[in-house]
């Protein structure tokens, strides 16, 4: 946290100027006033209230001018700290792999970004504006006090005794509470975006009310764990006022027995007394902080522990220079194998392939065969347990989910890079989606998540964001389910056509998607169990005839057989 604070160092220094400014102006005016009442009221001397009364304006001014100052700066160093904050989790989030993100959950991870950040905000407020204050006026009025009536500062010390057991004590108790509110928040957002991704399986399973009672018992405990929290710091608030009336009470009496003795001045008692409500209201001020305290260390720990995590390095996958080099392969994948965090097998195993430019590789398998696990392998998404990963130039990559962000197609389609928009309208036309742009075109906004388009567009407009990138390597990954035959035809001729030089990946479970591939690849069970042509694996491959016989009809099957042998 101090290097937040460092980059804003001569901010705090003008808020510890604006803080001592207040506290001397706060601590001097009780003596003026004790001047006052013992030299000007007592003592019938007019021109001795006009003066110092002047002085005492002076002296508040200048407690004014510090307290605008501490307010000020107070303010923006909290909000700098706390957009600083998001952003450094934000950054680090977007290095992270899919088991660093699996490690937190995106659930939480969006409390921590958020939440966790606003409570810090709120407490750095609090501490820096009242907090610095308190001990600075609490040294400097026992000070004071001590000068003013030594004889009645035991009763000061006993106050300060008391308040510091209910505030210490308060503070133990809720600390546990605070941070068992914030893993119950990171529940109660999970449950929440749980129900608004799945609203649609949700409903259409009639699960309405199960959902209902699950996010009922994470607010409630939630709910329970604030409660709790709150009524154990809010009961300290009524002992400290009780403290601090008693205190007043005390050296009103002890003050008057003193003054009936002549032993202390009128002015002086008057001037204790104001010191020593300055220093339980300084007690005040700190248990205040001790409420929002904890609940900021605990998010601080949340987000110290994002910003710590080492994010997990692809030390498996090299990328060589952009311009591909002739007569070596665009992918090459050497007995690559991964394993899913504790899983008894590997996810894939063994996978060794080459991949030249121009050349169309098809990857065939079932469901749960392994197929989108070397995806995010070569995308570098996951991490390779074993073997080696070489990538020769720069990848594309249309995932099974068409994931749009908010905004235009324009701004889609870019993702920040420099292109023309005479390239973007390329990759729109050989994607087949400049019918439904032709009336904003690359002004087209765009829904959060695409949901202005239909599942076809969205696919057709991911594939044109990977186009426009003109990359060595394209992975189709699943990429052509949502499309009509007459938009799978076209879009895989203007392929054909215009990328004739670009390495292609077709991930698929449909053997009609990838017949006319150069090289087709069967996984199952994370394995390659065949590899050739659609010819030679219909021929010889077992594993490829079962697929092809369960989506060809008996008729359509022989024919194929007939054809290959």
């Amino acid at each position: 946290m101090l290097r937040y604070f460092v980059r804003h160092w001569w901010r705090v220094l003008l808020l510890f100027a604006g803080l001592v400014l207040q506290v001397w102006s706060a601590l001097e005016l009780p003596t003026y006033m004790a001047e006052i009442v013992n030299r000007g009221i007592i003592g019938g001397d007019q021109p001795i209230i006009w003066q110092i009364g002047t002085q005492m304006l002076g002296v508040a001014a200048i407690g004014g001018v510090g307290m605008v100052l501490a307010g000020l700066f107070s303010s923006q160093i909290s909000s700098l700290i706390a957009a600083q904050i998001r952003t450094d989790v934000f950054r680090q989030v977007l290095q992270f792999t899919t088991p660093d993100i699996d490690k937190f959950s995106t659930a939480s991870l969006i409390t921590r970004t958020t939440n966790d950040a606003m409570q810090i905000s709120q407490s750095l407020v609090m501490l820096l504006r009242m907090s610095a204050q308190a001990p600075i006026m609490a040294i400097g009025a026992v000070f004071k006090a001590f000068q003013t009536a030594p004889d009645l500062t035991w009763i000061m010390a006993l106050s300060v005794a008391v308040l510091l057991c209910v505030v210490f004590s308060a503070m133990f108790i809720a600390l546990p509470k605070f941070k068992a509110m914030q893993t119950a928040l990171d529940r109660l957002n999970q449950i929440a975006r749980e129900n608004l991704t799945g609203l649609r399986v949700i409903r259409a399973f009639n699960a309405e009310r199960r959902e209902e009672s699950r996010f009922h018992h994470a607010n409630t405990h939630f709910a329970s764990l604030g409660f709790f929290a709150s009524a154990v710091m809010s009961t300290a608030f009524p002992l400290v006022a009780f403290v601090m009336n008693l205190a007043t009470l005390a050296v009103v009496w002890f003050g008057a027995h003193q003054i009936a003795e002549s032993g202390l001045e009128i002015g002086n008692m008057m001037a204790f007394l104001q010191y020593a409500i300055q220093v339980i209201i300084s007690f005040m001020f700190l248990s205040m902080a001790f409420v929002i305290l904890p609940r900021a260390i605990v998010s601080w720990k949340r987000i110290r522990e994002v910003l710590r995590t080492t994010p997990t390095k692809v030390t498996h996958r090299v990328i060589l220079p952009s311009t591909p080099v002739k007569n070596l392969p665009i992918l090459q994948i050497s007995e690559m194998s991964y394993r899913y965090g504790n899983a008894d097998e590997n996810a894939v195993s063994d996978i060794s392939l080459e991949l030249f430019a121009g050349e169309k590789l098809a990857i065939l398998g079932g469901t749960g065969s392994g197929k989108t696990t070397l995806v995010n392998l070569i995308a570098g998404v996951l991490d390779a347990c074993e073997g080696e990963i070489i990538l020769r130039g720069t990848l594309g990559l249309i995932p099974q989910k068409n994931l749009l962000f908010k905004g235009t197609v324009r701004e889609n389609l870019k993702l920040g890079h420099k292109i023309s928009d005479t390239e973007l309208q390329k990759s729109i036309t050989n994607a087949c989606a400049a019918d439904f742009l032709a009336e904003h075109g690359l002004n087209t906004a765009v829904a959060q998540n695409g949901n202005n388009f239909s599942g076809g567009q969205r696919q057709r407009l991911c594939i044109a964001r990977a186009l426009a990138q003109n990359p060595n390597l394209l992975i189709f990954d699943d990429s052509f389910s949502a499309l009509d035959l007459k938009t799978d035809a076209r879009l895989r001729a203007n392929l054909a056509k215009n990328y004739q030089a670009t390495a292609q990946i077709i991930v698929a479970q449909r053997i009609s998607t990838i017949k006319s591939a150069d090289q087709i690849i069967v996984i199952d069970a994370g394995r390659i169990v065949g590899r050739g042509t659609h010819a030679e694996l219909l021929k010889s491959n077992q594993t490829y005839q079962a697929i092809a016989k369960s989506q060809m009809s008996d008729a359509e099957y022989a024919t194929e057989r007939k054809a290959v042998r």
